[in-house]
């Protein structure tokens, strides 16, 4: 099977995950260059040196890639009653591109490597403090709203942080930055943008759908980290 009709079956079944293809290989061959082992001794001899008949039948194929470096492949013929120039250069061509794909999909793999090292590990969300959790005996519970089935927190997402005073105010534009829980109350950590002050950047606290939601799910003792809600 070919390496186009190998790269149609995967297309065909919907693999779309990082690859070579054969127009990568392709792309990155820079030139390429062919000769006999007998054109290679012509332009080295001395005069009057004679070689091998067969040196006639190997042919090689040099492949320059984009980056400079060089791969080689070869073709030998048996009979020399079968030898053609184009088929040898064809074949030679074959087994040189054989060796691209083993370096350019180590390259891929690497590359690959290091994305997944450079990612940073994902870690529980803090444990709630017990002075957040308690609430006194007369402390009148009000249930959670029900989680929200139109809107989950994302990575990105602008929200409205509540729980930050400085110059008067204690509501500030946020952008979530990372997402621990999904609905109503899902813990997010988010990066903060007070008016005239350096950023700041807040770790596990709940985030709503409104600034009602959060109020109903958070009657009681204020979390001191504050919280966030979804800017209207």
């Amino acid at each position: 099977m070919s390496d186009q009709a190998i790269e149609q079956e995967i297309q065909a079944k919907g693999k779309t995950a990082p690859r070579v293809t054969p127009a990568d290989i392709e792309a990155n061959i820079d030139s390429e260059h062919y000769f006999t082992a007998a054109d290679g001794i012509d332009g080295g001899i001395v005069a009057g040196y004679r070689y091998p008949g067969p040196l006639d039948l190997l042919t090689f194929c040099v492949l320059v890639l984009r980056n400079g470096f060089t791969v080689t492949g070869e073709s030998a013929c048996a009979s020399p009653e079968n030898f053609d120039a184009e088929i040898g250069r064809k074949i030679a061509r074959a087994n040189a591109v054989q060796k691209v794909w083993s370096l350019m999909g180590y390259a891929l793999r690497e590359r690959l490597h290091q994305a997944a090292e450079a990612q940073p590990e994902q870690q529980e969300p803090p444990a709630i403090p017990a002075e957040d959790r308690a609430l006194p005996a007369d402390t009148e519970l009000t249930p959670p709203a029900p989680e929200s089935v139109e809107w989950r927190p994302r990575i990105g997402n602008t929200v409205i942080h509540k729980g930050y005073i400085t110059n008067g105010a204690d509501e500030h534009p946020a952008m979530i930055t990372r997402v621990h829980g999904v609905g109503e109350g899902a813990l997010v950590n988010v990066t903060v943008f007070p008016d005239m002050q350096s950023p700041k950047v807040y770790a596990s606290i709940p985030v709503y759908t409104s600034r009602k939601a959060a109020r109903e799910a958070l009657a009681g003792p204020s979390r001191a980290n504050g919280y966030a809600y979804r800017d209207e």
